[in-house]
């Protein structure tokens, strides 16, 4: 075998290897990115749920607010009436 048939062929072991190591290095990365995405899954998931709760709270409180609106009004107009027949 020619020196230079050596030569090429080495350096095509050499890239070999290189790629082998590049495509462990990028199996790896997609595994981390899968376990990101996981967790990031996750975590929407638990916003969501918060959300939920938050809008659930806020409709019982616009409720409740419904409900003594006109108590509130009316005990201010009590309120001023006394003030003004004071």
């Amino acid at each position: 075998m020619s020196e230079a048939l050596q030569a090429t062929l080495e350096r095509i072991a050499e890239q070999q290897e290189a790629n082998t190591a590049a495509i462990a290095a990028l199996a790896e990365r997609q595994v981390s990115i899968a376990e990101q995405q996981k967790a990031n899954s996750t975590a929407i998931a638990a916003l969501a749920e918060r959300q939920s709760q938050t809008d659930s709270a806020i409709a019982r409180l616009l409720q409740m607010t419904e409900r003594l609106a006109p108590q509130v009004i009316e005990n201010t107009e009590r309120i001023n009436s006394l003030s003004t027949n004071a």
